[in-house]
């Protein structure tokens, strides 16, 4: 008997901060990185953004430019992204 195939993750996965640490720096991202962070969420990237929430060295409330990351999340109207900051 073959093992079940099994589903791959979403975007609203938790990680241990350890793994989401070892991905995004897979990924050629640092988990501390807070403009990296914000380039995420511009861009749409719901994987990265949940990894660097995961992985808790970004500052989900400091502003950049004048902006909290929810703010930036806002500005571009994704709702998922918006979700994981909440």
């Amino acid at each position: 008997p073959q093992p079940a195939p099994t589903s791959p993750p979403t975007v609203l996965t938790r990680w241990p901060a350890l793994d989401a640490r070892t991905q995004l720096t897979a990924m050629g991202l640092s988990y501390f990185d807070q403009n990296q962070f914000i380039a995420a969420i511009r861009r749409g990237d719901q994987l990265a953004v949940a990894l660097f929430v995961a992985g808790r060295g970004v500052n989900l409330e400091a502003a950049t430019d004048g902006k909290t990351p929810r703010a930036v999340a806002q500005e571009v109207g994704n709702a998922a992204i918006i979700q994981l900051l909440s």
